[in-house]
């Protein structure tokens, strides 16, 4: 009898998981999995934001600092100026005549191959054919930059020195502004920011 009884129970033993069971560990590991793919998705999201705070940080940065102190060295603007192309006339030495191919320096935007951002460059002579060119940032994503005593383009001089080689004169501009709207990682996590600021020229006539 106690033989019998063992038998079932063994029997009862080796019956295996229920069907309630199976569907409750399924459960189960679907949260958890559910979880950690929350997870590893969030770091990732903060990793790509993070990256595109720093990228844009750092390379707006750079373009404030370089183009900040040309300005504060500047004597002038030239009348060629708009918005998404700055020229001015630095007068290294002091002889209050712009030399062509060292005083004439130019802040210019333009399209970056990837179609999503602007560069901007730095060019030193004429804009044309300059004498040097530097890539000095490579992340906004507004074309418009400049402004010149709040207007769009520099008032035009009746007096004062002239731009080389040309009739025309440097402009009376005495505070440029700027306005860089920068996203290193386009169409990313982070929405577009902006550096504003605005500088008076030291040495303006």
């Amino acid at each position: 009898m106690n033989a019998l009884m063992a038998k079932h129970r063994a029997r009862r033993d080796d019956a295996g998981v229920t069907l309630v069971e199976l569907l409750v560990s399924m459960i189960l590991m679907g949260v958890v999995g559910a979880l950690v793919v929350a997870a590893a998705s969030g770091s990732a999201r903060s990793e790509v934001r993070l990256s595109d705070e720093t990228q844009g940080l750092t390379d707006i940065q750079t373009v404030v600092e370089r183009l900040g102190r040309d300005l504060r060295e500047a004597r002038g603007v030239e009348t060629s100026a708009t918005q998404s192309q700055l020229t001015l006339w630095l007068d290294t030495n002091s002889d209050y005549t712009e030399q062509c191919t060292s005083e004439r320096i130019t802040w210019k935007l333009q399209a970056n191959s990837d179609g999503m951002h602007y560069n901007v460059v730095r060019l030193v002579g004429d804009p044309a054919s300059p004498t040097s060119t530097m890539l000095v940032g490579h992340t906004l994503v507004d074309l418009v930059a400049f402004s010149y005593d709040g207007a769009a383009t520099p008032a035009a001089p009746t007096s004062g020195p002239f731009v080389c080689g040309s009739t025309q004169r440097i402009a009376p501009t005495a505070t440029v502004g700027v306005t860089m709207t920068y996203d290193a990682i386009a169409n990313g996590f982070t929405s577009s920011r902006k550096a504003i600021f605005s500088t008076r020229l030291r040495n303006v006539q």
